[in-house]
């Protein structure tokens, strides 16, 4: 396996999970979850972010924020985070993904260096972590069958 075929199992798991967030009512979206005291824009938009600076990073482009939450709609956010996948998948697919990137991560006191493929496997990570929170909102508005994301799935699927 390798981060190509990973970041296309992210972009599955995420598509389906962002399919059950727009069935969902805009209060809902927008509603903090007592479990996670967060909500559902907040989650997906910290992805979006996350995606953002990780698509920067590694594709060495200036770091200025684009996106600010409260003008976001949910759609926007979800046609953002579908086009960050296809572009990370695309950078994946045509760069060299070991060559070692230097950066300053707030918060540390040395510099990181790091390569593209880490960068890239850390965030299908991260995202697997935020799915687990977008599960747990989902249930608490009722959606008690989800569809699962894990790797077998998404084989099994893809061999259908």
């Amino acid at each position: 396996m390798n981060i190509r075929e990973l970041l296309q199992f992210k972009s599955w798991a995420e598509n389906i999970y962002l399919d059950y967030i727009t069935k969902l009512s805009e209060d809902q979206f927008t509603e903090r979850i007592p479990t996670i005291d967060k909500s559902i824009k907040q989650i997906i938009f910290h992805l979006l972010d996350s995606m953002w600076g990780d698509y920067h990073l590694i594709t060495d482009r200036d770091w200025s924020e684009p996106y600010q939450i409260d003008d976001m709609s949910k759609m926007a956010i979800i046609k953002e985070i579908k086009k960050f996948n296809t572009q990370l998948l695309t950078f994946a697919e045509r760069q060299q993904l070991d060559e070692p990137i230097t950066y300053h991560e707030e918060g540390y006191e040395n510099d990181i260096t790091t390569t593209a493929e880490q960068v890239l496997c850390n965030f299908v990570e991260h995202s697997a972590y935020h799915r687990g929170q977008l599960a747990l909102c989902l249930k608490y508005f009722g959606h008690n069958q989800i569809k699962q994301t894990n790797y077998n799935p998404y084989l099994w699927q893809r061999q259908q």
